[in-house]
């Protein structure tokens, strides 16, 4: 081509139409303009949705210093966004919870995230518990930025946590210690002091059955509540303080030998025989049987130590009031009592000189609704044995489980010698050991599929009734449960709030009733505490979707009561002793007349 053919610089069509390029630049404008405008309304709704939070939101420099804060962490640490901007975080850590913070703090400088509680204070003076989870904020190959924080106040939630663990291990009627957390006490003791004696005392008071009838039940109450406040201005500094049930207190103190146990034993006879104000307002002086065992001469553990006390009391009260022992080898005599009334209960069951009686529930509008089988024993040289003693002396020997197996095949074939004398039997409650959970040679489920098989027996008609010690979590039991639910019986958690459960068990397994413990009941009408702890238990029920039923109601008041709380069910000399078969045949007959 030659210079003379080049035909130079090409002009675009923009260039030639300075109008048409002017356009475009207006839309792209207005596009810019468009996209600013909707990220502009998206951070707003972003903002709010951030502001309206309940939980506190922060965003965190890498020194973990704020660089914003919504209202609602405002409101907990008590200062506005502005104040807070560059303040470290750090600086509200209470100082019980520094530690923490220094190796919370090392990984959240690395980078990492982390999930933890902690209480933080306010610039009020308040002190907030939070649930708080640090998220790292990076970009994807970079190191992070800062922290983004959560944190939601759970206050509430806490204190209402620590106020149940405290009635859990508390005497509802006394404000002292109880079983559960004496033990604690004692394996703590010895753990955190290995070696150092110990002193254990387990008294029972003198003629209190006396101020029981002379002056009613709640004028009892009050007596032992006069004489667990007498204890607490006796006791010193270390000392542990519990009721153990009834009349039965239990006193430890720490580095003690026996010489020096028995002028504890005197001290404290002295101060009981002074007097104990009377609910009418006069002093009566209060002795009492006590059993002492030591650490470590009689036990190194617990269970044992609180076994020996009680092993003493027992052959202290049996000898005469007043009386103090410590527990000694020779009382080992009394276990072989024991021996020869284990075997004649054996021999007894054995050959079927064992009964059921049957104690009804009500609803309540005063319908039966159910029975709870209950064995009984009549032992030729004794006479009518409690179940007090021979139950515990079953589960001691082994052979709660060949009488749990009995119980349970005489309920069912019980329940079918009704039907077929033409009654209508509501479901029979068995009791089940934690033992027939753990250690039957045969699941405790083949068992009761094959007693419901034998006698024709619908599982709707049949309840197990399980203490809370039985649904601990341990291998295996969780399992069994499951499998007796899927027979198609009902499950019940007896004597509740006396042992271990957890929310957590309780959502997890298929559960359907709850019992709550006659203890509390007893105690319903002069313990807050008590009536605290049953309407609790009722609302978590109903929150769960569980039955409920109540042990030991005995009169009207605490009927009323437990209906104002909106209890399913009843159980107790209220409405019925434990009935024979006969008896108890004919109170079917009798509800099966009643219009519904």
């Amino acid at each position: 081509m030659t210079v003379a053919d080049d035909p130079g610089p090409q002009e675009s069509p923009d260039t030639r139409h300075p109008e048409r390029q002017l356009q475009t630049s207006q839309a792209l404008l207005q596009e810019q303009g468009a996209l600013i405008e909707q990220l502009s309304r998206s951070e707003a709704r972003f903002r709010q949705l951030v502001e309206l939070q309940s939980d506190g939101l922060a965003l965190l420099d890498p020194e973990l210093r704020i660089l914003y804060a919504n209202p609602a962490l405002e409101r907990i640490l008590g200062q506005c966004t502005d104040s807070l901007v560059g303040m470290p975080l750090a600086r509200f850590v209470m100082p019980q919870d520094r530690a923490s913070w220094d190796q919370l703090s090392g990984a959240l400088l690395a980078g990492k995230g982390r999930h933890i509680r902690l209480s933080l204070g306010a610039a009020d003076g308040g002190r907030h518990f939070l649930d708080m989870e640090f998220i790292p904020r990076r970009e994807e190959g970079r190191p992070a930025e800062g922290s983004l924080l959560l944190a939601r106040d759970v206050s509430e939630l806490n204190a209402a946590r620590q106020e149940l663990e405290r009635l859990a291990l508390s005497d509802p009627l006394t404000g002292l210690g109880n079983e559960r957390s004496t033990r604690r006490f004692i394996r703590d003791q010895i753990r955190q002091r290995p070696g150092m004696p110990l002193a254990l005392l387990w008294l029972d008071l003198d003629g209190f059955r006396r101020v029981n009838h002379s002056h009613g039940r709640s004028s009892g109450d009050r007596l032992l509540c006069a004489v667990a406040d007498q204890l607490q201005g006796w006791s010193r500094p270390g000392d542990w303080l519990a009721r153990m049930g009834g009349d039965e207190f239990v006193l430890i103190r720490p580095g003690l030998n026996e010489a020096e146990a028995w002028a504890m034993v005197a001290g404290l006879q002295r101060a009981l025989a002074c007097g104990v104000p009377l609910p009418a307002g006069e002093g009566l002086g209060m002795g009492f049987c006590a059993g002492i065992s030591l650490y470590p001469d009689h036990g190194e553990d617990a269970d044992t130590l609180l076994r020996q006390a009680a092993t003493a009391l027992g052959h202290a009260h049996d000898s005469g009031r007043g009386l103090v022992l410590f527990y000694e080898p020779s009382f080992t005599e009394t276990l072989r009592c024991e021996l020869g009334l284990e075997g004649r209960l054996r021999q007894s069951l054995e050959e079927g000189r064992l009964r059921l009686v049957y104690q009804p529930q009500m609803d309540p509008s005063g319908r039966l609704i159910g029975t709870e089988a209950l064995a009984r024993w009549r032992d030729g040289e004794r006479g009518e044995v409690s179940p007090g003693t021979f139950i515990p002396l079953a589960e001691r020997t082994g052979m709660i489980q060949a009488l749990g197996q009995w119980a349970l095949e005489e309920a069912c074939a019980q329940q079918r010698r009704w039907q077929r004398a033409g009654l209508e039997p509501p479901p029979v409650a068995v009791n089940v050991s934690p033992r027939q959970l753990l250690s039957a040679p045969t699941p405790m489920s083949v068992i009761v599929a094959t007693a419901l098989e034998r006698h024709g027996l619908e599982p709707r008609l049949l309840e197990l009734e399980i203490t809370e010690s039985g649904i601990l979590p341990i291998t295996g039991v969780s399992e069994e449960i499951d499998r007796l639910a899927s027979l198609g019986v009902t499950l019940a958690i007896d004597d509740f709030g006396t042992g271990y459960s957890s929310l957590e068990s309780l959502h997890r397994l298929p559960i359907h009733k709850l019992k709550i413990d006659q203890n509390f009941t007893a105690n319903l009408l002069s313990s807050d505490s008590a009536r605290l702890i049953v309407r609790a238990a009722l609302t978590m029920a109903r929150e769960l979707g569980l039955q409920t039923l109540v042990e030991g109601v005995e009169t009207s008041e605490q009927l009323g009561v437990l209906q104002e709380m909106g209890c399913d069910g009843y159980q107790g000399y209220f409405f019925s002793r434990p009935l024979e078969v006969e008896d108890c045949a004919r109170l079917l007959a009798s509800h099966a007349r009643r219009p519904d």
